[in-house]
């Protein structure tokens, strides 16, 4: 069925951060590559690290202060060195000349807050330049290095008074505080008027830490709960089938997404899958980014499995649906949806681009074919007929 779908050749191509429509097989065909450019980050509809800290720097100073690669490595690397803070030239140098993109591990991150220190940014600032550079949010409000890193950046204070402070700081009479929602830690901290009340709450509330994901494991569990009662069905696997238009149990192991699809790396890692959902729900080896992905695709479907009408009975669009689910990712702690992560512009796209006839689950379905089935499985359909 889905293959029949598939083939009636309704798809998009993504221009800047609107989309175009295709109505017919021909144009979608013919423009294939370009979706899958888009897609997969090829044709610079994704900012690279050289452009965004390029842009950064250049607003900064209120006029073209670099203009190539060499000079915006030249810019941070002096910019790190005045003040005294060790970093990796390497990592540096292989981002700003796309030999490498920051991977959205710890130490990203650290990388990524040293230049924010060096450039002296402010919280907005910051948090733009990592989301943008690494996809996750800036500030984890149950790390406490990066309560510590948001408090310094917040008071225009340095990097290695930081790492000092963190350093000096001792949980060990707070281990037994219940753990704590984001949002609640996040207005803690910003009603704190100095050091000493600083160090203290850490100190004092470190077993709120421990469990840094508790806001979105709620949200995972109630929207899985939802969207399974939705279904009519206890079966993660059914549901997966569902939104995917596809059992993902009848994958071999060397065609599976993350090893044969033409989505980018970033949505190929960590990508929705019974395995990851099943991480999510016990809250085991679980990462930032498996649980966003999850809560995305959820909602995503929840918001639209009645198609593509609210409940007054007008056409949900973009800004309505961006609402909704910034809300909850907010809740979480996560960033917002921003249409150049390569994951979250697959669910705009979707819902740019639907109507009457297509809806936003549907159209989710045909990507998710464009960009895997047909590359994963002509051989397998072949076998079949045959």
């Amino acid at each position: 069925m889905l293959k029949d779908n598939y083939s009636q050749g309704r798809m998009t191509k993504a221009v800047g951060t609107n989309a175009t429509y295709f109505s017919d097989w021909e144009n979608y065909d013919n423009n294939l590559d370009s979706l899958t450019a888009f897609l997969k980050g090829e044709d610079g509809q994704y900012s690279s690290p050289y452009n965004i800290l390029k842009e950064l720097i250049n607003e900064k100073n209120g006029n073209s202060v670099v203009d190539s690669e060499s000079s915006v490595i030249k810019y941070i690397s002096d910019a790190l060195k005045s003040k005294n803070i060790s970093f990796q030239r390497k990592t540096l140098e292989n981002w700003i000349k796309g030999k490498s993109a920051p991977q959205g591990n710890e130490n990203s991150k650290k990388l990524a807050f040293q230049i924010a220190f060096a450039l002296d940014l402010n919280v907005r600032d910051c948090t733009n330049m990592i989301s943008k550079m690494l996809f996750l949010r800036a500030f984890n409000f149950k790390k406490p290095d990066e309560i510590v890193f948001y408090y310094f950046i917040k008071n225009n204070l340095q990097y290695n008074d930081a790492v000092d402070f963190f350093e000096s700081l001792d949980f060990s009479d707070g281990t037994k505080c219940d753990a704590k929602e984001t949002r609640v830690v996040f207005d803690d901290i910003d009603n704190l008027n100095s050091l000493n009340e600083l160090k203290s709450y850490l100190e004092i509330n470190a077993g709120a830490f421990a469990d840094q994901l508790v806001t979105a494991h709620r949200y995972y569990k109630l929207l899985l709960e939802t969207s399974l009662k939705i279904l009519g069905s206890d079966n993660v696997d059914n549901l997966l089938e569902t939104i995917f238009g596809f059992d993902a149990r009848s994958a071999k192991k060397d065609k599976t997404i993350s090893k044969i699809s033409k989505f980018a790396p970033y949505v190929k890692l960590n990508f929705p899958s019974s395995i990851n959902f099943s991480k999510a729900l016990n809250n085991t080896n679980i990462s930032e980014d498996i649980i966003r992905k999850a809560i995305i695709l959820l909602h995503f479907y929840i918001f639209f499995a009645d198609g593509v009408e609210n409940e007054y009975g007008s056409f949900i669009g973009l800004e309505e649906y961006k609402s909704s689910i910034n809300n909850i990712l907010w809740d979480c702690g996560f960033s917002p949806l921003y249409s150049r992560n390569p994951y979250d512009v697959i669910f705009i796209i979707c819902v740019v681009n639907s109507d009457e006839a297509i809806t936003p689950l549907e159209m989710f379905q045909e990507i998710y074919c464009s960009m895997y089935l047909d590359y994963a499985f002509d051989d397998q359909f072949s076998e079949e007929q045959e």
